[in-house]
């Protein structure tokens, strides 16, 4: 895996991270590449979590829509991490159910997946998108901005005020 080429992407966004909101971020990177990204959410079967199809003239970016927020966020920047790495698609055949294909008749013949891994993936575009999902969170974590990454301090309401005494928010 080239760390040195997904912190490099990364740089290049020159993104500020003390902003930072996934819809501020999508923004920007539409603004550089010059093409709209429209992110939808969509009820995957269990083990497929999120697919990138580059159409003619816009990307799109589909999510697990019955997941938890945060898991949403990590699912589209995993995506996002595609895109901006520029990463090879495959035959949307093989990676899609037949009635998602059904669906998207059209929109483009190639995509890229994420599925849930059992074991750890030797795919590398894979490994260095997951890398990317790492470096973008940390750059949060150091900016405060934990509620734009999980929507909320904590899903459980009793724990709330201690995530709240743990620096996460400012």
């Amino acid at each position: 895996m080239e760390f040195d080429r997904v912190r490099q992407a990364i740089k290049d966004l020159d993104y500020d991270f003390q902003q930072f909101e996934l819809k501020s971020l999508l923004q920007r990177v539409q603004t550089q590449r010059q093409r709209q990204i429209i992110c939808v959410g969509y009820p995957f079967h269990p083990g497929l979590t999120g697919l990138w199809i580059p159409a003619s003239a816009v990307d799109y970016i589909f999510y697990a829509q019955n997941t938890h927020p945060m898991h949403q966020i990590h699912i589209i920047l995993h995506e996002l991490a595609h895109i901006v790495l520029k990463h090879r698609c495959q035959p949307l055949e093989e990676i899609l159910p037949p009635e998602l294909l059904k669906q998207l008749q059209g929109t483009a013949a190639t995509g890229r997946s994420r599925q849930i891994q059992l074991q750890i993936t030797d795919d590398e575009q894979e490994q260095e998108s997951e890398f990317f999902v790492f470096l973008i969170q940390t750059e949060i974590v150091r900016a405060r901005r934990m509620m734009e990454l999980t929507g909320e301090l904590s899903s459980i309401a009793a724990f709330s005020q201690f995530a709240s005494g743990m620096g996460f928010v400012g």
